[in-house]
């Protein structure tokens, strides 16, 4: 018989949901096969699966118990472990393992780095760790940005400061998913406030005060997106099903990819009390990649019309009326870095996935992981819906039990 037992927990910080799968397979003579650590998460990570798989025994001789832990936490990156050696030892002698994380876009005013550390230890629960800030924030590191022309000259050095509580910056923590204790303060982060130049590079520098280690990553800044379509005057309209709706984006600097939102407001007008509510609904047009000057977007129009059918649905009573309200078209683009952390963490495979799913990180350093990148947007508002599209709003039969009114 074979059955799995659970040794360890392993911890960090900031952004994607973990799971931990922590085994050993056994035999009926006690001897040991395999000791492992598995993670499983919807971020890049050091991936590991479960090699041997368990479940691969033939039924006959083993049966398999599997106790699994799950901790929410924030994280950009973790750290995995993997052996089938007798003298296997789940937690290794303590190191700092950095985990870096930022997406910059050059309008805004300020921009932000969450910097923390994974930890773990053999003699330690990862869940008691987690409710001490020290497992997870540096004390004595120095964080600058060096901005560089494109003859690779530094222009000037940036400080970046330290933020206690990012929460007060308008960044929440998220809260424990349980009851188990996981510490919600400090929540610490590092800012710059300065105009960034997408005809510059940005070179962020992490200097462990210690132990002398550096860590470092480029960033280029994706400039402004815009599209020639939506000029004044501009008007949404879709009145003929078969027809297509098309949005041509212009190439900005540093974009891989390009995003495309479309709001649709309206409000939910009582006929009998006279209450009001304004709401709305967000369709995406999908994802392009950078290839000519010029990219192009487009959506068969039936597409709005199921959409908005089963976005908004039919109104609770029959005292709700639908008028429909402006239309925004939010743009935005992102860098190569983050086009390709998203394409390795989407990649990820499941428990049972035969191969280790490769790494993106774009921090150098040793015993460092994580992604800094930039993004940018353009928000084009309050746009009417063509009157005739309104009139085949009310007319037609996927779009008539919404109750639309002029």
């Amino acid at each position: 018989m074979f059955y799995l037992q659970r040794k360890c927990h392993l911890s960090v910080g900031f952004v994607a949901k973990i799971a931990f799968y922590n085994y050993e397979v056994r035999a009926n003579d006690g001897s040991k096969h395999c000791q492992q650590n598995i993670i499983i998460t919807n971020h890049p990570a050091l991936f590991c699966n479960l090699s041997p798989n368990p479940l691969s025994l033939s039924v006959s001789d083993r049966q398999v118990y599997m106790k699994k832990n799950i901790l929410s936490l924030a994280a950009v990156a973790m750290l995995g472990m993997a052996s089938c050696s007798e003298d296997f030892e789940v937690a290794a002698p303590y190191k700092d393992v950095t985990v870096v994380y930022g997406i910059w876009d050059k309008d805004d005013t300020a921009h932000y780095v969450r910097i923390q550390k994974a930890f773990l230890d053999e003699k330690k629960s990862a869940l008691d760790m987690s409710k001490v800030s020290d497992s997870s924030y540096y004390n004595n590191i120095s964080v600058v940005v060096r901005e560089i022309s494109a003859a690779k000259q530094i222009i000037r050095t940036l400080p970046l400061e330290k933020i206690p509580d990012l929460a007060k910056e308008g960044y929440q923590k998220d809260p424990p998913a349980n009851d188990q204790g996981f510490f919600q303060n400090p929540n610490n982060g590092y800012k710059v406030k300065t105009q960034l130049d997408s005809n510059k590079t940005y070179r962020l520098v992490i200097t462990n005060n210690l132990t002398g280690n550096v860590d470092s990553s480029e960033i280029p800044i994706v400039g402004t997106i815009y599209t020639r379509t939506l000029m004044l005057g501009y008007e949404m309209f879709f009145a003929r099903s078969s027809s297509k709706f098309a949005l041509n984006i212009e190439k900005t600097a540093n974009a891989k990819y390009y995003e495309v939102i479309i709001r649709f407001n309206y409000t939910d007008l009582n006929v009998v009390t006279n209450d009001s509510t304004k709401r709305h609904v967000d369709m995406t047009l999908g994802r392009i990649l950078a290839t000519g000057e010029s990219l192009r977007l487009e959506v068969v129009n039936s597409q709005f019309y199921s959409f908005l059918a089963e976005s908004i649905g039919p109104p609770p009573n029959s005292n709700i009326r639908r008028k429909m309200g402006y239309v925004d078209f939010l743009l935005y683009a992102g860098s190569n870095e983050l086009y390709q952390y998203e394409l390795v963490s989407n990649g990820q495979g499941g428990i049972t996935n035969d191969q280790i799913r490769p790494v993106f990180t774009n921090i150098k350093g040793a015993n460092t992981v994580g992604l800094m990148a930039s993004r940018s947007h353009n928000f084009y508002l309050n746009y009417n819906i063509a009157a005739q599209t309104i009139d085949s709003l009310i007319k037609n039969p996927v779009t008539s039990p919404l109750n639309i009114i002029k």
